[in-house]
């Protein structure tokens, strides 16, 4: 009976444990995420808006 208790604290630690590190993993993916840079804005294709002509 001792070992059946034992065993059950250790697999409620172990899974607590795994369960902080899905959390930080998640935590490190979310920072990881809205860290990157704004996409920078598109470069010229080389065909220019039609300007109006004067009359």
């Amino acid at each position: 009976m001792c070992s059946d208790y034992n065993e059950r604290r250790y697999w409620i630690r172990r899974i607590e444990q795994m369960r902080k590190e899905m959390e930080q993993a998640e935590e490190v993916k979310k920072k990881s995420g809205t860290a990157t840079p704004a996409k920078p804005a598109e470069a010229e294709t080389g065909v220019a808006e039609h300007q109006p002509v004067p009359a």
